[in-house]
């Protein structure tokens, strides 16, 4: 969605909070399965 959004030119150099928070939440995702799936390996699920 970002992609499509930004050849559309929705973002620009001022205007760029939604590319901002999906990189955001997606190192977010990363750094909670780093922890999160050694866990559950570790439990036996």
């Amino acid at each position: 969605m970002v992609y499509w959004l930004g050849l559309r030119g929705h973002f620009s150099a001022e205007k760029h909070w939604g590319v901002e928070a999906t990189i955001k939440y997606w190192h977010f995702v990363d750094v909670v399965w780093v922890f999160f799936y050694p866990i559950l390996y570790l439990v036996g699920w």
